[in-house]
């Protein structure tokens, strides 16, 4: 079993996917930070396959990278939500009803906002949520590795993303 397909049984278990993906949700992969190639390894899409093969949803990887981005991970100078929202484009045809973004993991949430904003723009009457796999930064009181969260990402004044 892969590793997307263990913890979206996990998720699936744990009840998550309840009110957030369903058979009519499009499931939209959050592009990684380098211009995609084909036989690269893209883990938000292969938790997405994964989701899709529960009858969560059907993957429409419509958002792309327009160019290279900076990588945030265990970086310093993070890229900012409006740095990612402007490296990327969308190539969605039909407009959904409800898109779920999915990403493997989460730190600040630049990416996700930077994301969701661009589909916004798009799609201006669906509904956009996201489900992601990891959060990078754990809470204070950490309870277990299977621990649900709930919460908006905001933007903050410095463009700079907070989760809540």
């Amino acid at each position: 079993m892969l590793t997307s397909e263990y913890v979206v049984r996990i998720a699936a278990n744990e009840g998550v996917f309840s009110g957030l993906a369903g058979p009519d949700s499009v499931l939209v992969p959050v592009p990684s930070s380098s211009l995609q190639k084909k036989e690269t390894l893209w883990v938000p899409k292969n938790i997405a396959d994964a989701m899709a093969a529960m009858g969560l949803g059907r993957v429409e990887p419509c958002l792309q990278r327009k160019r290279h981005l900076r990588k945030a991970a265990g970086s310093a100078n993070r890229p900012s939500a409006t740095e990612q929202y402007e490296s990327m484009g969308v190539s969605c045809i039909v407009s959904p009803k409800e898109i779920v973004l999915v990403d493997d993991v989460v730190t600040r949430g630049a990416t996700v906002l930077g994301a969701a904003t661009r589909l916004r723009e798009a799609f201006p009457e669906s509904r956009i949520s996201a489900f992601i796999a990891v959060r990078a930064l754990f809470p204070r009181n950490f309870v277990s590795m299977v621990e649900p969260h709930y919460g908006v990402i905001r933007r903050r004044g410095n463009d700079d993303a907070q989760k809540y």
